[in-house]
C-alpha cells in the first residue's frame, strides 16, 4: 500500500512541476508588459512548495518502506506530519501575499422606476394657459457587463457596457426655458414687486414611447486613484422618432473619512441629443448642455 502511495506522490511531483512552468511563463509575460501579477506570483510560490512537499513525501515513504526499524512512524503518521507542514507553509505564504492589483468581470441586471414632474411651456396658447404641470412614470429594464481593473500605480479603470429597454417620454428632447413672473402690489403709494423665478420646458412632448438605449460608462483613475475621469456616451432608438446620441463627461472626486471613501462627488457636463434630431432648435452646444454636481456612494473592493 505504501508503494502505491509513492507512485501517487511521484505523479503529483510531475503535475506540480508542470504548474510551476505555467506560472513562470505567465510571470515572464507580465514582466515584459511592465507589471507583476500578484496571483501568478503567489501560485508560483505555492507550486514550488508543493513540489518540494511531494519530493519529501517520496523520501519519507521510501524510508518507511526500507528502514521501518529506524523510522518509527507509520505511513499515516508520515502523511499527517507532511500535511501539517504544508498547512503551516500555506498560511505563511498567504500572510506574506501583498495584492497589488486585480482584474474582475461580471454581469448585472436591474429594473427601475422613476417619476419626472415638470412644467410645460406652449407659447401658442393664450397667455394664462401657456404653462401646465405634467409628470410621467418611467419604467426600465437594464442589462450590464462590467470590467474593473485595479493596480497600485496607475492604469486603474472601471468600464461598463449596458443595454436598457424602457417605456418613457421624450423629456431629454425638450428645451429648457427660464422665466420670471412679476406681481406688483399698488395698494399704497409704494410700489412693491414680487418676483418668482421658475423653469419650464418647450417642444413636442410625447409619452409612452418605447426606447432602446446602448450606453457606456468609463472611469479612468488619476493621481494614485484619488480621482477619476468619467466618460458616458449613449445612443437611443426611440419609437416613431429619430435616434438620439448623447455625450457626457465628468470629474469624480471622493471624500474620505479615516482613509475610506464615504461619498463620491462628480462635476459633470452632459449634452443630450448632440445632433439635434427630433425638433431641437438650439444650435449653441453649451447652451444645450447640462451642468451640475451629483453624489454617489462608492462600492469598495477589498
Amino acid at each position: 500500500m505504501i508503494e502505491n502511495e509513492i507512485v501517487i506522490a511521484k505523479s503529483k511531483v510531475v503535475l506540480v512541476s508542470s504548474n510551476i512552468q505555467k506560472c513562470v511563463t505567465r510571470l515572464e509575460e507580465f514582466k515584459q508588459k511592465g507589471f507583476i501579477d500578484s496571483i501568478a506570483h503567489y501560485n508560483l510560490k505555492l507550486a514550488e512548495y508543493n513540489i518540494t512537499f511531494w519530493q519529501d513525501s517520496i523520501k519519507l515513504e521510501q524510508i518507511n518502506c526500507t528502514h521501518d526499524s529506524l523510522v518509527n512512524l507509520t505511513a499515516i503518521e508520515i502523511t499527517y506530519s507532511a500535511l501539517r507542514k504544508q498547512k503551516q507553509t500555506n498560511r505563511a505564504l498567504k500572510d506574506d501575499l501583498a495584492v497589488i492589483g486585480f482584474h474582475i468581470n461580471w454581469f448585472s441586471i436591474g429594473y427601475g422606476v422613476s417619476n419626472n414632474s415638470f412644467r410645460l411651456y406652449d407659447p401658442t396658447q393664450a397667455f394664462d394657459k401657456q404653462f401646465s404641470s405634467t409628470s410621467f412614470l418611467t419604467q426600465e429594464l437594464r442589462l450590464q457587463y462590467n470590467i474593473y481593473k485595479k493596480e497600485e500605480f496607475g492604469n486603474t479603470y472601471f468600464l461598463s457596457f449596458w443595454l436598457k429597454g424602457s417605456i418613457a417620454d421624450n423629456f431629454e428632447s425638450l428645451t429648457k426655458n427660464d422665466f420670471e413672473e412679476i406681481s406688483t402690489d399698488t395698494s399704497s403709494t409704494t410700489v412693491r414687486n414680487n418676483i418668482k423665478k421658475f423653469s419650464a420646458y418647450s417642444g413636442d412632448y410625447k409619452q409612452d414611447l418605447q426606447r432602446l438605449t446602448f450606453g457606456m460608462d468609463w472611469y479612468y483613475f488619476l493621481t494614485g486613484n484619488t480621482m477619476a475621469i468619467h466618460f458616458f456616451p449613449k445612443y437611443t432608438i426611440i419609437q416613431n422618432l429619430q435616434p438620439e446620441t448623447s455625450l457626457g463627461f465628468g470629474l469624480l472626486m471622493p471624500f474620505k473619512n479615516e482613509k475610506k471613501d464615504v461619498i463620491n462627488a462628480e462635476i459633470y457636463m452632459n449634452t443630450p441629443n448632440v445632433f439635434r434630431t427630433n425638433g431641437i432648435t438650439q444650435t449653441n452646444f453649451f447652451k444645450r448642455s447640462e451642468y451640475g454636481i451629483r453624489f454617489s456612494v462608492p462600492i469598495v473592493f477589498n
